[in-house]
């Protein structure tokens, strides 16, 4: 009884998992959306790294005192630079997205030419860019 019900369950899950398509538009659609957001979340964290930065450079540099200025120092300007680091990555991914996005928008499309033939109207194969606004 095991096996049958085990082996029921693994033939659906099969039967499923080949019946999944994913239709260009949506991942066009879906891409673009992600790139925007890594767009607008990379101006953020590299804004908050520029930030932290120049808080870091501006801090007191009295380094007599106590060494856990010195550290807090460190970190905060160290953490700046790596946020900035993380900003200009989510900057490329978000490129590369919309560059995928970009060339799912690329159709190859036939038009017929208006200059008559021995065959009448021909098709010729052509390329259209979609970009959505």
């Amino acid at each position: 009884m095991k096996k049958m019900l085990l082996t029921l369950i693994l033939g659906t899950l099969i039967f499923k998992s080949f019946a999944q398509t994913t239709d260009y538009r949506t991942l066009q659609k879906e891409l673009l959306e992600k790139s925007e957001k890594q767009n607008k979340l990379g101006w953020v964290i590299f804004s908050g790294g520029t930030l932290l930065t120049i808080i870091g450079i501006s801090m007191d540099r009295d380094y007599s005192s106590d060494a856990s200025k010195v550290q807090t120092k460190a970190l905060v300007g160290w953490g700046g630079v790596a946020a900035m680091g993380a900003g200009i990555h989510l900057f490329n991914r978000s490129g590369t997205n919309a560059r995928n996005s970009a060339k799912l928008g690329l159709q190859s499309q036939s038009l017929s030419t208006p200059i008559p033939t021995k065959n009448a109207l021909r098709n010729i194969p052509t390329l259209s860019l979609k970009i959505p606004l």
